[in-house]
């Protein structure tokens, strides 16, 4: 169970990453 919320945790984390910048740009 940990294995499959670690990749979605990561995957969340990369799609705000990628809003941020995109508002900072």
């Amino acid at each position: 169970n940990e294995l499959q919320i670690k990749p979605d945790n990561y995957f969340g984390s990369s799609q705000k990453m990628l809003i941020f910048v995109n508002v900072n740009l």
